[in-house]
């Protein structure tokens, strides 16, 4: 038997829809990539991009400045609350 009888042999039913037992998912931002999970389903498998810490994610990527303005935020309502 090859490994791929043996998957099409375990496949897996969800929703009506059938998947092959091939799972991915859990490990982290910019380590479960998109491209990873794009595999993943073409393979007929289940794959979840993380979406832990995306915001630091975009920043380092993209430029954008989602942590520091969220930072700043945090800083100015913090010292509101000292202020009572």
């Amino acid at each position: 038997m090859t490994h791929a009888t043996a998957l099409q042999n375990h496949r897996l039913m969800l929703g009506g829809r059938s998947f092959l037992p091939l799972m991915l998912g859990g490990m982290g931002t910019n380590i479960s990539t998109a491209e990873l999970a794009l595999a993943v389903e073409r393979l007929g498998g289940i794959a979840h991009l993380s979406d832990a810490m995306l915001m630091d994610l975009s920043d380092r990527l993209f430029g954008t400045r989602f942590t520091a303005e969220k930072r700043s935020e945090e800083r100015r309502v913090g010292k509101e609350c000292n202020a009572w």
